[in-house]
């Protein structure tokens, strides 16, 4: 993933342009932190970090975050923004992770798994690093959702990274590891092409099992 080309936004961005990816975002962010299930000094580990707006908002918890991310420009800057406590910075490929086996309470991948070259070596690197019984979470943009081609539309229009990705299924979630799947989550049920400008949780409650869900968020239990 080559996160330093300065042709395109940032991953994150093109959730802070479009009132309904903002919703989308912030649905998604709450839903994979009520799964967590963050005690005060858990180690958690964020993979792919990008602007690191998930791991601010775990810290927030208690949680001791190490967010890694391959660029070496936007680490170095996140060191300087970032003084909070709680928050460690480092710059790493998630395919190649530099930590011990069994090392954090829960690994994170949000909304970067459709950005890797090879994901299920970058899964492989999320259960070594990960404790025994402690958590492996990936959250996806669903492939067979209206999101989906939503989220490249917007893309286009905003030079924004997502316009790279390559989006995955409940299948491919399945593939990673089937047997120790703890559960599945979904989420995002609106149809984003809808004619109103913005997107409720009243709308979220109506299309819930209605719609092919935007979102999946799936956790491992490490045996």
């Amino acid at each position: 993933m080559d996160s330093d080309n300065k042709n395109f936004h940032l991953k994150e961005d093109v959730f802070s342009f479009d009132k309904k990816l903002s919703f989308f975002f912030e649905l998604s962010l709450d839903n994979v932190v009520n799964i967590m299930n963050i005690k005060p000094r858990m180690k958690v580990l964020n993979l792919s970090c990008g602007k690191n707006l998930i791991s601010k908002y775990i810290a927030d918890f208690g949680a001791l975050v190490t967010s890694v991310d391959e660029s070496r420009e936007l680490i170095e800057s996140l060191k300087k923004e970032n003084k909070y406590y709680g928050l460690d910075f480092m710059r790493m490929e998630s395919d190649n992770l530099h930590f011990p086996e069994n090392h954090f309470d829960i690994t994170l991948c949000f909304f970067a798994l459709e950005f890797f070259l090879d994901p299920r070596k970058v899964f492989s690197e999320m259960k070594r690093v990960t404790k025994k019984y402690g958590s492996i979470i990936i959250v996806i943009v669903n492939l067979e959702s209206r999101w989906a081609s939503y989220l490249k539309k917007k893309s286009l229009e905003f030079s924004n990274y997502w316009y790279n990705a390559s989006f995955k299924n409940r299948g491919f979630i399945f593939s990673l590891d089937s047997e120790n799947l703890e559960f599945i989550k979904y989420c995002n049920f609106t149809n984003p092409y809808t004619n109103s400008q913005k997107i409720t949780m009243n709308d979220e409650r109506f299309f819930s099992g209605k719609e092919i869900p935007g979102v999946i968020i799936a956790k491992w239990r490490k045996e």
